[in-house]
């Protein structure tokens, strides 16, 4: 399923990779609904078996991911990110699928980035060399757990926010009760005014970069982290003005403190999954020549067929970054047609427990039935979901047959993964190359 294992990254990825062939080797828990019944014992047997997305070996729904388009969408953003001269650290949380992370880490990507010491905990336990947690640690028991994941393994780099001079002086407290003999990384944060974490003026973070700096040699300031898409804003347009607003205050913040720095190159990270394109404008080479741009774009992995669709600059709706290839959908939602109670009304057999919805409903994309699978263009959208059926209004656009199967793009990949232990990767053929299994 991985295909090729070259590596771009210089990391030792033989942990990781020796996890992910033991779990492949584990027999699978028939009860999980991706799981056929009485196909094969493992992951492994299963990617062996060759079953099609259409075989009545299969039970639905089903939420599926093209690896095809997933190994194509990493190297699009990789080679985006190496054009600028920005390390990609992607954002772990999208999937929590460590076999996702393997083939990012592969292509180049620098770290995996979580929000969680649970999430950066699950890094560990496959491996994973490098890991930014983007986000304050405030638990003294987490704080404790992380800094002897540190103390056990001196290969092994982790990078944290802090955005209060107490919790500065907590990681320093507790890396000197271990003895540890390298200090822990400290990322600041920096903020805006209602916005969510981070310091709110340059009083604020001055007294978070004094205690980072009194805390040495326990502790050292390694970089200036903000994230810019919950900037304010009512249009798309007042939205992307108030990122780059924000990024900018961010560049100035950064500019501020560059004194108190004692690494050779600090590091600067931003960037979400719709305005990295501006952050590499605002805070890469060209904007700070004496910091290294990390961002942390995790939604471009599978893309999706609604909000990213929408908002992403390497999307097929989007003029920005002309010249460069676009990311594609991998994630399809595959239900059953159970129910054609009036003429243009279709039920299919999933709900709120399968499908995300907060952002955007499923679209339906592909009609498959009577042995033929036929594109639905421009897509379905489907008017309202109960929890395990979906209401389609079909205007006419195709006629499903009981039984038949509807394909629909998803909105927001995040909710998407959160909502299943374990996905089905096909090919481009569409058959079962391997399991992904999720650790939310």
């Amino acid at each position: 399923m991985t295909g090729s294992r070259a590596q771009r990254s210089g990391l030792d990825l033989g942990p990781l990779e020796a996890a992910l062939r033991s779990w492949e080797a584990s027999p699978l828990e028939a009860l999980i609904r991706s799981v056929p019944p009485d196909v094969a014992a493992t992951p492994a047997d299963l990617a062996a078996a060759g079953v099609a997305l259409f075989d009545d070996r299969l039970t639905f729904p089903q939420m599926t991911i093209s690896w095809p388009a997933v190994s194509a969408n990493v190297a699009i953003m990789q080679r985006f990110c190496d054009a600028a001269g920005a390390w990609l650290a992607p954002h772990g949380k999208t999937t929590m699928a460590p076999h996702i992370f393997e083939v990012q880490l592969r292509a180049g990507a620098w770290a995996i980035t979580v929000a969680t010491a649970r999430q950066a905990l699950t890094c560990r336990a496959f491996g994973i060399p490098r890991v930014l947690v983007a986000n304050e640690i405030t638990h003294r028991g987490e704080i404790r757990r992380l800094v002897s994941e540190l103390a056990a393994d001196p290969t092994f780099e982790l990078m944290i926010l802090v955005d209060d001079p107490g919790n500065a002086s907590d990681w320093a407290a507790a890396a000197r009760a271990a003895k540890l003999g390298r200090p822990v990384r400290l990322l600041v944060e920096h903020g805006f005014p209602n916005g969510r974490t981070g310091t709110r003026d340059r009083a604020g973070l001055g007294r978070v970069v004094d205690a980072i700096v009194d805390g040495r040699p326990w502790v050292e300031l390694f970089g200036i982290e903000g994230y810019e898409g919950i900037a304010p804003g009512q249009t798309a347009e007042e939205l992307e003005q108030a990122a780059v607003d924000y990024l900018d205050s961010l560049a100035a913040a950064a500019r501020w403190i560059l004194p108190r720095f004692t690494v050779d190159r600090p590091l600067v990270s931003a960037g979400g999954s719709v305005y990295f394109d501006r952050v590499v404008e605002r805070l890469g080479r060209s904007a700070l020549p004496d910091f290294q741009l990390v961002l942390r774009s995790g939604g471009y992995v599978t893309h999706d067929d609604g909000y990213y669709k929408r908002l992403s600059p390497l999307s097929s709706a989007s003029d920005r970054l002309p010249g460069m290839d676009r990311l594609r959908p991998a994630l399809v939602l595959w239900g059953v047609t159970v129910s054609r109670p009036e003429q243009d009304l279709a039920i299919l057999g999933f709900g709120h427990r399968d499908a995300p919805s907060r952002i955007d409903p499923p679209v339906a994309r592909w009609h498959a039935g009577g042995g033929t699978l036929t594109d639905i263009e421009p897509g379905v959208r489907i008017r309202r979901m109960d929890d395990q059926h979906a209401y389609l209004d079909l205007d006419g656009r195709f006629d499903p047959s009981i039984g038949d199967f509807v394909g629909c793009g998803i909105s927001h990949p995040c909710e998407a993964f959160e909502r299943w232990r374990l996905m089905l990767a096909l090919n481009d053929a569409r058959r079962v190359v391997g399991l992904i299994p999720t650790f939310f």
